[in-house]
């Protein structure tokens, strides 16, 4: 007697537990551990982000969220590893803005942005800011177009992303800027520092330190709101510069194409449950990240408004890219 009502309840438990992968009809998802894919390397702003993302979904999906970090090309090759991947929700990407520009700028980048993916959600907006030494008599943007203007000083960019919008900004206003390219932030910002070049477009974590230590000034914010951090800094639409119009780059979650509803409805909501906890919105903030939800039906069409913004902005620059 004993050993039936044990056996009794061992199945009405198992039972419960396989509840909520019978959900989704006849496939069990999850049953077992999902990959994040990371296209970037360990240690940055979008690898620490997918890290507390990928430990509240496992709590919430019951499975192992795995981060797998995929850098290189741009993105490319981390970005390519999950349109290839099986539709069936166990391989994710955590994208950002580099996802839609690479196929503007490349022939061949080997995905396309609209077909390849599942577009689940948008949770961020990147704040992104020109900065000038302090001891450079300008407090805007203005100014500095003014003073700048036939002196062919220098603006530094750390990858085609700030070539583009800077590039935008110099012919639109005949500023006479020279471009140099570095490959990365860190000798950029070295470089702006000691005065070989004389601005640059930043992320804001990376400059954030220099401004409050008075080494560096902010004098305009990219997109069509201010940074919180930084509520006196005007953005360049506000200073009049119309063609500034750049949205700000963004963070955003995605399936490989044709993953099946359910599963993409599932993790929507999961990844909606988890941004609106307090602990992680102020986790953001403190990454300087504007909470930007969009769901992937929303996302989806912004998307392609995006890359269409980006080819205006390429044409309009002249920067040409290697093929």
């Amino acid at each position: 007697m004993k050993k039936r009502v044990f056996l009794q309840r061992a199945l009405s438990a198992a039972g419960a537990a396989a509840l909520p992968a019978l959900s989704f009809g006849n496939t069990a998802w999850p049953d077992r551990p999902i990959k994040l894919i990371v296209p970037t390397a360990p240690g940055g702003a979008q690898d620490l982000l997918g890290r507390d993302f990928a430990q509240q979904l496992a709590s919430r999906l019951g499975q192992p969220v795995v981060v797998d970090n995929k850098p290189g090309a741009g993105t490319i090759i981390g970005t390519v590893f999950v349109a290839k991947a099986p539709a069936d929700g166990y391989t994710l990407l955590l994208g950002q803005t580099a996802l839609i520009q690479n196929p503007v700028q490349m022939k061949s980048p080997g995905y396309d942005p609209i077909k390849d993916f599942t577009p689940l959600a948008r949770i961020g907006a990147s704040s992104t800011v020109q900065v000038v030494r302090s001891d450079l008599a300008v407090n805007n943007a203005v100014d500095f177009v003014k003073l700048a203007k036939g002196k062919g000083w220098n603006y530094g960019s750390s990858s085609p992303g700030p070539q583009v919008i800077q590039e935008v900004w110099n012919k639109a206003n005949d500023i006479g800027l020279v471009s140099v390219s570095y490959k990365g932030e860190a000798p950029c910002l070295s470089d702006l520092l000691s005065g070989t070049i004389q601005t640059g477009l930043f992320s804001i974590t990376a400059v954030k330190p220099h401004i409050e230590a008075g080494k560096l000034k902010a004098i305009a914010a990219i997109g069509s709101t201010r940074i919180p951090s930084l509520p006196n800094v005007q953005t360049f639409l506000e200073q009049g510069f119309k063609e500034m119009t750049y949205p700000g780059g963004w963070y955003a979650f995605f399936g490989p194409a044709k993953l099946p509803p359910e599963i993409a409805d599932r993790l929507t909501k999961e990844l909606k449950a988890i941004l609106d906890e307090p602990a992680m919105r102020k986790r953001l903030s403190d990454m300087e990240l504007v909470v930007n939800w969009a769901d992937g039906s929303t996302f989806g069409p912004q998307m392609k408004r995006d890359m269409d913004n980006w080819r205006n902005l390429i044409q309009q620059s002249g920067v040409k890219f290697e093929q």
